[in-house]
């Protein structure tokens, strides 16, 4: 999926998304998922109203800084974040800045975002998480 073909995909207050995925390197929507949200060396963020694709360095606690992920991707206005995995701890602090969390697997960026379109993630509740 290239980002101009990219359908809109809408809250249910009729507002775009921003969708942030742990991801490998900076390859947008061609990147795949991290298996280790936490330590992953970048996230990938679509805005699915403008379609922006923007990747922004893991500059959190695990990559050298002094922020969790869940506090970096808030700062972000990230709405969603699809996953292939998340510690307990971590999918509290998005419940706390009410970013919702949808499970995935390892897979490309760009099909885990039809997926979401689709409807075909989990979101995930606090018994899906890793115990750290």
């Amino acid at each position: 999926m290239h980002a101009a073909y990219m359908p809109a995909v809408w809250n249910q207050n009729g507002e775009g998304m921003r969708i942030a995925f742990p991801t490998l390197g900076n390859e947008g929507l061609d990147d795949t998922i991290g298996e280790h949200f936490g330590k992953v060396p970048t996230y990938t963020i679509v805005d699915t109203e403008t379609h922006e694709v923007k990747v922004v360095e893991n500059a959190s606690i695990h990559g050298g800084g002094e922020i969790y992920p869940p506090e970096l991707l808030s700062r972000e206005k990230v709405d969603v974040l699809i996953c292939s995995g998340i510690g307990r701890k971590a999918l509290s602090m998005f419940q706390g800045f009410k970013i919702k969390v949808y499970m995935a697997g390892v897979k490309k960026v760009a099909d885990a975002l039809q997926d979401f379109i689709n409807g075909e993630l989990k979101e995930a509740c606090i018994e899906d998480g890793c115990v750290e």
